[in-house]
């Protein structure tokens, strides 16, 4: 499946941009750098729990909820506020939550795309 591109808007609500803004005082293209950082680093912290071969399995609308968590996350871990640091573990919780349910989908997806031997009466002449 494809991993999606996934904009600011997306991500938050426009209050939450604001707050960002006021908070992290910084302005809407840094904001942008820094979404698609944490959209590459989002997608190397996925792959990371969940084995890279099986990233494959993984649906457009499952990266896009862990992508929205990962930025989610990053955009209040580096705040210095209690309320922030609560929204920030809170995040993450919810973070691990989702790629332990998603590593357990995927894993169960790759058994049943594995074609097992069904023969179990298997026997090898040799008439030399």
């Amino acid at each position: 499946m494809a991993i999606p591109t996934v904009t600011k808007e997306e991500i938050w609500s426009i209050k939450d941009l604001n707050t960002i803004y006021n908070e992290r005082e910084i302005i809407a293209s840094e904001l942008d750098d820094l979404v698609t950082l944490w959209i590459t680093e989002a997608q190397g912290y996925i792959k990371l729990k969940i084995l890279e071969s099986y990233h494959q399995y993984i649906s457009t609308e499952a990266w896009r909820v862990c992508i929205k968590l990962y930025c989610q996350w990053q955009s209040h871990d580096q705040s210095y506020s209690t309320n922030q640091q609560e929204l920030s573990n809170n995040f993450y919780i919810k973070l691990e939550e989702t790629i332990n349910s998603l590593r357990d989908n995927v894993m169960e997806q790759a058994k049943l795309n594995a074609i097992p031997n069904k023969r179990n009466n298997f026997t090898v002449f040799n008439p030399s």
